[in-house]
């Protein structure tokens, strides 16, 4: 399960690893410790991976027990408990419909309240309600607050995290986004032209899959500058890798 969560890992046999997480969401658990803090980091896993692989709304459900299980070990405002309810906003989000929608700006909003003045450190908790709060701004389309949202966890991650070429990715690539949505085509291929040449986003550290992802915001940029044979020659090749 841990390869299968790792944001970089490899493609492997979608069918067998579906399979694996079944097995593991419906059997396995059933025989957990009775120790919520064990339940949360299992579920907490299983949610990752769910999500990972495309599935949000398995992953919701996994997120959903997670929080229980860590608010029963922790309290609410634990850090623990504080980001996996970020993970379940972020897994809401991914889920593109109005309830959901709805659901994660809830949460969110009463996930800072909790989080209070520590949003305000320069630490992984402060880092990743940045991250949740862009991404779910750029996924409803509200790009200035995505925007600046975004910034602040670039600024993080680079002063916390710098050498978390994951996250790293995450954050630079919905920038590009959000700039390409933003109607700044321009601007966005001179980050993403800077995102590039940084040695932490070589694609031996952040995976193919957050390779195809700039190419494909590069391709989205060169289109609407009218560089349209560039831009198709890219979007080709970052469609190829989720083939």
């Amino acid at each position: 399960l841990g390869a299968i969560s790792a944001a970089n890992s490899g493609r492997g046999n979608d069918t067998t690893i579906r399979e694996m997480l079944e097995y593991a969401s419906v059997d396995g658990t059933a025989n957990l410790p009775d120790d919520p803090e064990v339940r949360g980091d299992i579920h907490t896993l299983l949610g990752r991976s769910w999500r990972y692989l495309g599935d949000s709304a398995r992953g919701v459900q996994e997120y959903r027990t997670a929080v229980r299980s860590y608010a029963q070990a922790f309290g609410e405002s634990h850090e623990r408990t504080l980001a996996t309810r970020y993970a379940l906003v972020r897994t809401l989000t991914y889920l593109q419909t109005s309830q959901a929608f709805a659901e994660a700006g809830a949460l969110l909003d009463e996930t800072d309240r909790l989080a209070a003045a520590r949003l305000q450190h320069d630490d992984a908790l402060a880092l990743q309600a940045a991250v949740e709060r862009g991404i779910f701004h750029l996924r409803r389309l509200q790009v200035e607050p995505a925007l600046e949202a975004l910034r602040r966890a670039d600024v993080l991650q680079r002063r916390f995290a710098p050498q978390d070429s994951g996250i790293a990715a995450l954050i630079r690539g919905n920038i590009a986004e959000a700039l390409q949505c933003s109607g700044r085509p321009g601007e966005a291929l001179a980050w993403l032209d800077a995102v590039e040449s940084d040695p932490l986003m070589a694609g031996s550290r952040i995976g193919e899959v957050s390779v195809a992802l700039l190419r494909s915001a590069r391709a989205n940029a060169l289109h609407d500058l009218g560089r349209h044979t560039e831009a198709l020659a890219l979007a080709q090749g970052a469609a190829e890798t989720f083939e």
